[in-house]
């Protein structure tokens, strides 16, 4: 209706139930925003067990930027990123490590409790759980 009738360029709602995200953008709506979610991604980010936790979504381009905790026992602790066979249909953005911000490149080695950062769409999400052994 703002869009329509007040000539609103951009829009955002705040959604109480991020279950109705889809109509909203249905609607029109160009961006929503949930308490619900980033409250739950907020708790995930303290369990001890998870180690994989969506950050922000970018609707308009089908991506996200999701947090991995690189466990112990993961298969590429201890290797170099060229060494690792990671999807394409994702980007490692930044790595965390002592309080370090690595920039990574082909060099850079993974080790455990590494903080990764990276820019994936819905189906390079599940493929980098698989490649850094963080599946829950």
């Amino acid at each position: 209706m703002a869009k329509k009738r007040y000539k609103v360029g951009r829009t955002i709602a705040r959604l109480n139930n991020p279950k109705h995200e889809e109509i909203f953008l249905k609607l029109g709506i160009d961006l929503t925003v949930s308490p619900t979610r980033s409250i739950l991604s907020l708790i995930e980010s303290d369990l001890p067990s998870s180690r994989f936790v969506s950050l922000l979504m970018l609707k308009n381009a089908g991506l996200e930027i999701v947090e991995m905790r690189i466990p112990e026992k993961s298969p590429i602790v201890g290797k170099m990123l060229r060494d690792i066979n990671l999807p394409r249909s994702g980007n490692l953005a930044l790595i965390i490590r002592d309080k370090q911000y690595i920039t990574p490149t082909a060099e850079t080695k993974i080790n455990a409790h590494d903080d990764v950062f990276a820019l994936v769409n819905r189906e390079g999400e599940e493929e980098l759980r698989k490649a850094f052994g963080t599946l829950d």
